[in-house]
């Protein structure tokens, strides 16, 4: 997928040649039609009313290659007024929509009702020349098959997303699976999900002023699914018990209001708190710990860092350049004073250990999964 800079140096380059006399340049342009996009419609429409009639011709014929139908308005309307080369250009986009607009419906009905090399055939034009209103159409086939047959489809979607780009924050919607219509399945989510936000969220999540980056990102992945069921439930309520069409607008209300609440969330980085270095000394005496801020230096134990230290202050070993920072090293020191005087039932088991509180040692912090327990919040 090109970027704006890179299409529109490259439109830039063709229309330059254009004007230089070579024809062809922009229209036969085999980078441009296979890359263009809807969102590239303001670069290129500029050049639709171009003074020079070749560019202008040319564009219009680009627009018709790459099945721009937003300008049809415009291109019929310089159909009667326009130059020669721009009314046959017009004719030619003009044709171009007309033929695809018969052979759309055929298409559509070998895919619907056909496999194998026809189906893929038509599903590849359709990916070339489907209309907006085409697209609930291609997802109800979408849903209906499998495989290969399935990847035809989605690339015939996304074909006309790409050629729509408002379309394109319904992407994640258009591209989901149809739902094969269950009552007992849909009720059962029904009253899951109305449970989820209307119970769980509104007491753990928005009496909150602000979450955690995780349980935004769970909370706001587990409101998308509901979003994408709602979406594909949509046309099978007509197969439900007209209860469920009630509590389907009760648990749309529901998301949108849980939606536009976690949007206005302060949201903070999760920090994962680490032992100071008093505890690391006091649990692991012996472990090897290279601090941030002894960085360049040799690594030692903990233990190894304040024996030079005393070695140093009582002038019985040499001096050493390895030092823990000072700040540090006296906290330390004085933690060891305390504990010395405090006895060794203080230090740790004869093993070396010592025992923690539940839930206090590293990896025990809680994890969320869509959004806090109730266990969690109370």
């Amino acid at each position: 997928m090109p970027s704006d800079h890179e299409f529109l140096e490259h439109l830039l380059d063709a229309v330059d040649a254009v004007e230089s006399g070579n024809r062809g340049s922009l229209s036969d342009d085999r980078w441009l039609r296979e890359n263009y996009e809807g969102r590239f419609l303001p670069f290129v429409d500029r050049y639709v009313g171009s003074r020079d009639e070749n560019v202008a011709a040319e564009t219009i014929l680009l627009l018709a290659s790459a099945r721009e139908r937003s300008v049809l308005p415009e291109i019929t309307d310089l159909s009667r007024r326009g130059g020669d080369a721009v009314r046959m250009a017009c004719t030619a986009y003009l044709k171009t929509l007309e033929d695809d607009d018969e052979d759309i419906p055929r298409l559509f009905d070998i895919v619907e009702h056909e496999d194998g090399h026809r189906f893929m055939n038509a599903a590849s034009k359709l990916s070339r020349i489907a209309r907006a209103e085409d697209v609930q159409r291609a997802r109800r086939t979408y849903g209906g098959v499998s495989g290969e047959m399935r990847k035809a489809m989605r690339a015939v979607i996304e074909g006309i997303i790409r050629r729509n780009p408002s379309m394109e924050p319904e992407r994640d919607l258009l591209l989901s699976i149809p739902v094969v219509p269950d009552e007992d399945a849909f009720d059962r989510f029904l009253s899951r999900a109305t449970e989820y936000i209307d119970v769980r969220y509104r007491e753990n999540v928005s009496s909150k002023g602000g979450v955690s980056a995780k349980v935004y990102a769970n909370v706001a992945d587990a409101l998308r699914t509901i979003r994408r069921r709602l979406y594909n439930e949509a046309d099978n309520l007509v197969y439900y018990d007209l209860d469920k069409s009630d509590r389907f607008e009760e648990l749309s209300g529901l998301l949108s209001w849980a939606s536009s609440d976690l949007e206005k969330k302060n949201v903070f980085k999760d920090v994962r708190r680490r032992p100071s270095m008093h505890c690391l000394l006091y649990l692991y005496p012996d472990a090897m710990l290279q601090h941030p801020s002894l960085e360049g230096l040799e690594t030692r134990s903990l233990a190894q860092w304040h024996s030079v230290r005393s070695e140093e202050e009582t002038g019985t070993g040499p001096r050493s350049s390895l030092r823990l920072p000072a700040p540090i090293a006296e906290r330390s020191a004085r933690f060891l004073s305390n504990l010395r005087r405090a006895g060794p039932s203080t230090a740790g088991t004869a093993s070396g250990s010592t025992s923690l509180p539940r839930g206090t040692g590293p990896g025990s912090e809680s994890s969320v999964t869509g959004f806090p327990s109730h266990s969690q919040t109370s």
